[in-house]
């Protein structure tokens, strides 16, 4: 009673030092040196899985997953100081993990990204 096959455990892990609060695996942070390298990996794999690229959709351009908001679109409202308040005010289906996701895949893609911005016609 009270025990699960190694196939069937629960996808939670608990903090032993709050052993009532249960958290899930894709919200773990690591501390130290070897934390910041670990918080790294998971930070691009996060993005990875959130950008999506599919040619029907947005000419291919890289997308926030369940989105069709390409990610040069909001890097570039970010870049024209658009906040991540305002940005979430104005794209009510994103999460602030997904403008972390567009952060990190602009961060490891600034030539896609930027030549993605400078492909669209000026609006001034």
């Amino acid at each position: 009673m009270g025990s699960y096959p190694d196939s069937a455990m629960p996808a939670f892990e608990f903090d032993p030092r709050q052993p009532s609060k249960a958290r899930s695996p894709h919200s773990l942070s690591f501390c130290g040196t070897i934390g910041d390298e670990l918080n790294g990996l998971l930070n691009r794999a996060m993005a990875t899985t959130k950008i999506r690229k599919t040619p029907e959709v947005c000419n291919g351009a890289a997308c926030i997953g369940r989105t069709q908001i390409p990610v040069w679109e909001l890097i570039a409202l970010q870049l024209q100081g658009c906040s991540d308040a305002n940005l979430l005010n104005d794209y009510p289906q994103l999460t602030r993990d997904d403008l972390k996701a567009a952060r990190t895949y602009y961060a490891q893609h600034p030539e896609e990204i930027d030549a993605a911005i400078n492909a669209e016609p000026s609006q001034s």
